[in-house]
């Protein structure tokens, strides 16, 4: 019996040890994803996602207080966009190796004039743990 409590000590353990290792990765990608050029880097990535020309507006916007993050928001507005090249500039914001960037709202629409083509609105944002929180 006290060898069982004494496995299942040390798999509690070492569950632990791996939570806290992934609670320090994810601590450590909050503090150095914050992109505070967020329309700058959407439009770059937009451009490598074939989509630059589509952007209809960038419109960077106040984000609520939070005690645990800082946020930075931008509502972007596309026009005329394809249904393949959306997903992957959508997919290429959501996997940004160096940002954390994040699709908060999305709404898609298809055009009237021409049914292959979409006009999408959604908000993109980036956060930042701020000092002092989630330390643990």
């Amino acid at each position: 019996e006290g060898k069982k409590q004494l496995k299942d000590i040390m798999r509690a353990i070492e569950t632990y040890d791996q939570k806290k290792a992934q609670l320090n990765q994810m601590q450590q990608l909050l503090n150095s994803g914050f992109d505070s050029s967020l329309s700058t880097t959407i439009e770059s990535i937009a451009e490598s996602s074939g989509i630059k020309e589509q952007i209809d507006s960038l419109k960077e916007k106040a984000a609520a207080p939070s005690e645990t993050f800082d946020e930075a928001s931008v509502d972007v507005k596309l026009k005329k966009v394809s249904l393949e090249p959306l997903i992957d500039f959508l997919y290429a914001i959501e996997h940004n190796p160096e940002k954390v960037l994040r699709l908060k709202q999305l709404s898609i629409k298809p055009r009237f004039d021409n049914k292959q083509e979409l006009d999408a609105s959604f908000t993109i944002s980036t956060y930042k743990l701020l000092e002092g929180a989630g330390g643990g």
